[in-house]
């Protein structure tokens, strides 16, 4: 009996065994979502310095140094492309996911805040200046590169998080990423309306053109232009 309980005692417990990110569960696409975010950031403005030798912040919200477009593109490639192993699968599909994702970004941001942040209307083979041809190819690439070498990798990080630590982190950061897209959602559609003119007409109207005048948020989406 007592080798039994001594033996019993050797074995880990399952909790403390399985990261709390194991697989492709909803934590692990959270936290590559958020290195897709950080990344992006880091994309744009060393993109920026390489085209016109400045530094300029190139954000998709108003707090941290981040760009959810890409934190989003790289959460879909888990989603669609997580159980495809051949290499010429992943950079096809991931060439028809990025150059539809792209369109769909722009589309999206020129509907809800009449602005666009990049037109590619000069370039050649575009697709309603919107994306383009080689851009789609451009994103296959990404999309092999992601799932062949940079996941693997990335995947064995996040999953050496603690438990203890990883759970409520994440859904702090779940948190703080809510309340930064939904206010730099609201600054930005509020900065539609004093470029139309239309007058602050509620306290939060009053908050936003206080706290995240025109000049603030022209740093912020400093490579954004409105289009209406």
């Amino acid at each position: 009996m007592k080798n039994i309980e001594e033996n019993v005692a050797l074995i880990p417990l399952e909790k403390e065994t399985n990261s709390f990110a194991k697989g492709n569960n909803f934590y692990k696409i959270f936290w590559v979502f958020m290195f897709g975010c950080f990344f992006g950031y880091i994309y744009e403005v060393a993109l920026h310095f390489v085209r016109f030798g400045e530094l300029v912040e190139r954000k998709g919200v108003i707090y941290g140094p981040l760009n959810p477009v890409y934190g989003f593109a790289m959460a879909l490639m888990i989603v669609f492309l997580g159980r495809i192993k051949e290499s010429r699968k992943i950079f096809l599909l991931g060439t028809v996911l990025g150059g539809a994702f792209e369109y769909l970004c722009s589309l999206m941001q020129e509907k809800m805040f009449g602005s666009i942040s990049w037109d590619y209307s000069n370039n050649f083979l575009n697709i309603d200046g919107r994306t383009t041809i080689p851009f789609a190819i451009i994103w296959g690439l990404l999309s092999l590169i992601m799932m062949k070498v940079v996941l693997p990798y990335l995947s064995k990080l996040i999953e050496k998080i603690p438990n203890k630590i990883g759970y409520p982190l994440t859904w702090v950061i779940i948190v703080f990423m809510i309340y930064n897209m939904s206010l730099s959602s609201l600054a930005a559609n509020r900065n539609l309306e004093r470029y139309k003119g239309v007058p602050a007409n509620s306290h939060i109207d009053r908050f936003l053109d206080k706290y995240y005048p025109s000049d603030r948020m022209k740093e912020v989406y400093g490579n954004s232009e409105f289009t209406k």
